[in-house]
């Protein structure tokens, strides 16, 4: 009875079937049924339906049952609705409809009742038996949007109904004969065979995914109910179900999901940006702080652990910078071969004493156009993934060196000189269920993590127009590559220092007083006049007082009010040689300023946070061309 009722059970969709027999003993409830009485608590099958209802519920069984046994056809039962049955449990509420059939049994006198809850099929009245499967597939022939389908053991389809050609194109008997997977997406393929071999096991399943091919190559998405076809000798004897059309379902949902993670980016972008200004704060504070305190200062070591602890929210809010533009950054030539360096020592700081990290680099010098915080968090994640693997400790081998790529050498990669970071770690490597979802925003198989770190990582090796190659066994470890490309220029920028700056008159506008008072510290320390302003209003008043005063403005984009943008061509019109250094923690803003050719009237873009160095160094540079 049971191997019976699993053929068909799957088909009716938002139905509740159960079956019992003569007394009244569940002996089949399929997953419909199961989610109506909440059944995740406690087992329903092989349980007397007393144990499990209510008496009138039970009631309804027993009187259900006889009518259906004195006769030959399917009769319909009705839930009675006494006011006493208001409180009865569902899928038994007051004036529930089942369809029930009796089927005698070689085993029982009494045979057993197979009960269908009320449905968009109606079971045919002329069915005797389910063993009788053709009557009952006619009732699956038309629906037009699911195709049935049997295989036989070895798992060649023997059947596939008419619904295939309006669905997919093809008429029925084309797959005939052929293996079932010859219909499946070949990404889904591995996954469809699994669904093969726990049938043979035993096993039926209801709305698993798994995508096809149109005959025109168009991708349709299909939602599977299957199980087990049992002989009459108890034999495996193939694969019966149905497979629901669903990609009109489906398309929706990847709009929505589209939509949603658009508004996950913007929010993202719009957090980083505005902890980057007040990041400007400790990490410009910080770095005041070492220059004025030597390293054998008592101070010194908790200065350096309050700057690694700012580092790391630094890199976490360049990850989410990262994730949210797709790894769009600003870039410059650098020599990758430090920012790796740094990267390791800083890893090593944080790992456990049973994670050791081994660098080998064939060079001391590889320049890379990059954006350096981004290609430090690059580097920092795939540390942190290799880390964070190896609960149990061991060995994280970093690689540094260059290659030349051939045509077709690597797929993605265009001939050419390369960087290649490789990392390899001892840790509990990567399941292959979970390698087509490693690069997705969010994803992650850590418990109480973020789950952003090999998105930012994808996101910015592929804005560089790099690859990365991943190969891993499940608790082999894993071995990640990443290809950058070499530029024709080979020389890093380097900081220009020394400059007098005494003399040089400064005006920061920006609304984050962390800001304003570090760019106060910092450059008052050194002879530079330093004014400052909170918005569009206080500038322009302080500006129009003496418009040929000022050495250099550093003017923040985003702003309540005018924005920083709004401010510059205000100022153009006192003084149309005005110089401008903008500034902003927010993604993307430089490439609009390109855009408007804004940039070409601007002496420098800084991003946010910057430290002592790099405000001292923009600074130097103005003073230079003043001849000071």
């Amino acid at each position: 009875m049971k191997e019976n009722i699993c053929l068909y059970a799957p088909d009716l969709a938002d139905t509740p079937i159960f079956a019992v027999d003569g007394n009244l003993r569940l002996i089949f409830a399929n997953e419909d049924f199961k989610a109506a009485v909440d059944s995740d608590k406690w087992p329903v099958e092989n349980h007397f339906f007393r144990e499990i209802f209510d008496d009138l519920s039970t009631l309804f069984i027993k009187e259900s049952f006889k009518k259906a046994a004195a006769s030959d056809d399917a009769v319909e039962a009705t839930v009675p609705t006494p006011e006493s049955a208001s409180q009865m449990p569902e899928p038994f509420h007051p004036g529930a409809r089942f369809k029930v059939l009796h089927v005698k049994s070689d085993n029982d006198q009494k045979g057993e009742c197979i009960f269908v809850g009320k449905s968009k099929l109606p079971m045919p009245e002329e069915i005797k038996s389910l063993k009788y499967k053709a009557r009952f597939l006619s009732l699956i022939e038309e629906l037009k949007n699911t195709v049935l389908f049997m295989t036989d053991s070895s798992g060649s389809l023997t059947y596939l109904s008419d619904a295939i050609e309006h669905i997919m194109g093809y008429p029925p008997d084309h797959f005939v004969g052929t293996y079932a997977y010859k219909l499946v997406y070949e990404d889904d393929v591995k996954d469809f065979i699994q669904i093969l071999v726990k049938t043979r096991e035993g096993f039926s399943g209801t709305a698993e995914r798994v995508r096809m091919l149109h005959r025109d190559g168009s991708i349709l998405h299909f939602a599977l109910n299957y199980g087990p076809c049992i002989e009459d000798d108890g034999t495996f004897g193939g694969v019966v179900g149905i497979a629901r059309h669903i990609t009109d379902l489906e398309k929706p949902k990847d709009q929505e999901r589209e939509y949603n993670l658009e508004m996950l980016r913007g929010i993202a972008e719009g957090i980083a940006g505005d902890f980057n200004g007040i990041l400007v704060g400790l990490v410009g504070n910080i770095s005041l702080m070492k220059a004025q305190v030597s390293s054998d200062d008592a101070l010194w070591s908790p200065i350096e652990r309050i700057d690694t602890a700012t580092q790391r929210a630094v890199d976490l809010t360049q990850q989410l910078m990262a994730t949210a533009r797709g790894g769009k950054g600003r870039t410059k030539i650098v020599n990758a071969i430090e920012i790796i360096q740094k990267a390791v020592e800083n890893s090593r700081r944080m790992v456990d004493e049973d994670v050791e990290i081994q660098l080998t680099t064939s060079t001391d010098e590889l320049n890379l156009a990059a954006d350096p915080s981004y290609m430090k968090q690059l580097a920092g994640n795939l540390l942190q993934n290799a880390w964070e693997a190896m609960p149990g400790g061991g060995v994280i081998q970093v690689r540094v060196t260059d290659k030349k790529v051939r045509k077709r050498e690597i797929p993605g990669l265009t001939e050419g000189d390369y960087l290649v970071l490789t990392i390899i770690d001892e840790g509990i490597g990567i399941d292959d269920k979970d390698m087509p979802h490693i690069y997705e925003p969010f994803f992650t198989t850590k418990s109480m993590r973020r789950g952003l770190g090999l998105s930012a990582v994808h996101g910015i090796v592929t804005e560089m127009k790099g690859a990365i190659n991943i190969k891993s066994v499940s608790s082999e470890g894993a071995e990640v590559s990443v290809y950058l490309p070499l530029p024709k220029v080979k020389t890093a920028e380097k900081a220009r220092t020394g400059v007098n700056l005494v003399g040089t008159s400064v005006l920061v506008v920006d609304d984050e007083p962390l800001v304003r008072d570090f760019c106060k510290a910092a450059l008052g320390r050194i002879g530079v006049d330093v004014h400052a302003a909170a918005g569009g209003k206080e500038a322009l008043k302080i500006f129009s007082e003496d418009p040929d005063k000022f050495d250099l403005i550093i003017l923040d984009l985003v702003m309540p009010g005018m924005s920083g943008e709004e401010i510059f061509l205000e100022m153009k019109k006192l003084n149309a040689q005005v110089k401008v250094a903008f500034c902003s923690g927010h993604g993307g803003l430089r490439d609009e300023l390109e855009e408007k050719g804004l940039m070409d009237q601007a002496l420098a873009y800084l991003n946010k946070p910057f430290d002592l160095g790099q405000i001292i160094s923009l600074v130097n540079d103005i003073a230079k061309t003043k001849g000071l």
